[in-house]
């Protein structure tokens, strides 16, 4: 077997993980890599090149690749593996995030020393502890209060990095009764957070949560006169997902959008009313129309206010 024979040159393979040529050191991952859990005894020398620091991306991307294949024997190199979640490369991000998946049941024994970093002086510590749950959602369990302490971190990245870790899990029917709705009152309360990415983020969490967000309408509703154009469209459609009776009242906000300078934020006025029309045509409907007969010179209002006769 050819895999046996070369294996038993694994060692003079990973010799060259130290050569000073990218390209030699590549081809040696190549081959460990082809070898698989076979190449398991040269696995300290293999996470030897996560450095992104001071190595090619495609060799780390390389290094990850193989790692990620090699199960048990890659654990006590994981921590390494967390750091380039943060790297500056993207290829080398989107590597270290599959690894981390593909090593997900490795991950467990880490996952307390993750928690405590949710803690750390160090901004980037958090954010680094935060992604790790984001890609390994299924971990976050019993430890929802601990991540979602970081909403009011005072670091924005960290703040809007918790938010993303919520809409992740808020994606589980498994999770996000457990999870998220305990914490639904402070993923409301950001959308009052002075960055716009954490606004958006925060309402896209609300309108995973559907009907069960109905006690926040009101600040929901609020946001439709948000000077952040995605922010005001995510209300709307956020609004719809409530429910007739928690959008109804907010029915009249959202036609008056329908005159708005920005595209967007006509069409999707449009497509909220469009969905909300059965049952709340009294309210919304009077509004659109309204909007035709006011000679409103805008196709996107004609055509809905034609829609509704």
């Amino acid at each position: 077997d050819l895999h046996i024979h070369i294996a038993s040159h694994a060692t003079a393979v990973a010799a060259h993980l130290e050569h000073v040529n990218a390209n030699v050191r590549c081809n040696a991952l190549h081959v460990l890599r082809a070898l698989g859990v076979r190449a398991a005894s040269q696995v300290a020398a293999i996470a030897a090149r996560l450095r992104p620091d001071d190595e090619e991306p495609e060799v780390v991307v390389l290094a990850l690749d193989t790692l990620k294949d090699l199960g048990e024997h890659v654990v006590s190199h994981i921590p390494a593996i967390f750091a380039l979640l943060l790297a500056d490369d993207v290829e080398v991000r989107r590597s270290a995030e599959h690894a981390i998946k593909a090593l997900s049941e490795h991950v467990v024994s880490h996952i307390p020393d993750v928690v405590t970093q949710l803690d750390d002086d160090d901004p980037i510590v958090r954010i680094i502890a935060l992604r790790v749950f984001q890609y390994v959602p299924e971990h976050a369990e019993r430890h929802a209060t601990v991540i979602a302490a970081r909403l009011d971190d005072d670091d924005i990245a960290v703040r809007t990095t918790t938010l993303r870790l919520f809409f992740k899990i808020s994606l589980s029917d498994e999770c996000f009764e457990r999870d998220v709705l305990p914490h639904a009152a402070a993923i409301a309360a950001r959308l009052d957070d002075p960055f716009d990415g954490a606004r958006d983020i925060a309402m896209c969490v609300l309108r995973n949560l559907g009907r069960h967000a109905a006690p926040y309408s009101e600040v929901i509703a609020a946001r439709l006169g948000d000077n952040n154009y995605e922010v005001m469209v995510g209300a709307m459609k956020a609004l719809v997902c409530l429910g007739a009776d928690a959008a109804t009242p907010h029915a009249p906000a959202i036609a008056a959008h329908l005159g708005h300078e920005n595209e967007q934020v006509r069409l999707s006025a449009v497509a909220a009313l469009e969905e909300l029309f059965t049952s709340i045509r009294e309210n919304a409907g009077e509004q659109v129309v309204r909007r035709h007969d006011l000679d409103y010179n805008n196709d996107v209002c004609l055509d809905a206010a034609r829609r509704r006769r």
